[in-house]
């Protein structure tokens, strides 16, 4: 996405909002580019506009959370799934997705950009993002009884520096421990 196709919304008001989003270049639901005059979502099964759920198979309106269609009944599958593979930092501030879709744009030799809460909160950010097994380790590594203030500071900075990285590994392969190898290649 260039930054012609994104909206701050913060410049703008609501009746140049709802202007700018009537030739659904993007559903508003996934994010998924669409035809100019589409009415539905290919991607996730929605209305770009109002976020009505359809079904694949025989176009009936679905509620919210239905899992199979009472015209036909085919299963339907998670959107926030299909979501998640097609968009996996969707989740994040607009300044991670974009410092993540920098690191994946570089083919992951960018490591991503110093990250000042990582630096501070160490072991614990790392909990905060997901990354349990990595972050209780940095915990239990800083509260061993030897070079507390050493260990302290070698830990603060390795996660300032690969903070970033590191969550972009887990976002986009689902490691739930960082592969050390590929850190520091």
């Amino acid at each position: 996405m260039t930054n012609e196709d994104l909206i701050d919304t913060a410049t703008y008001r609501k009746e140049d909002l709802v202007k700018a989003s009537a030739p659904k270049a993007y559903c508003t639901h996934c994010g998924y580019r669409l035809h100019d005059q589409a009415s539905y979502c290919y991607n996730c099964d929605q209305d770009p506009l109002t976020g009505t759920a359809y079904c694949r198979r025989c176009g009936g309106s679905l509620l919210v959370g239905q899992k199979f269609c009472s015209r036909c009944g085919l299963a339907q599958a998670k959107s926030s799934q299909i979501h998640l593979e097609r968009f996996p930092f969707a989740g994040e501030t607009p300044a991670m997705q974009a410092e993540m879709e920098k690191i994946e744009a570089s083919g992951e030799r960018d490591k991503g950009r110093f990250n000042i809460w990582a630096f501070i909160f160490s072991g614990l950010w790392f909990c905060y993002q997901g990354l349990w097994e990595f972050g209780l380790i940095l915990i239990a590594l800083t509260c061993l009884p030897f070079a507390f203030w050493l260990k302290l500071v070698l830990i603060a900075f390795f996660s300032g520096c690969y903070a970033n990285y590191i969550k972009y590994r887990y976002l986009k392969y689902g490691e739930g421990f960082p592969n050390l190898g590929k850190l520091f290649h």
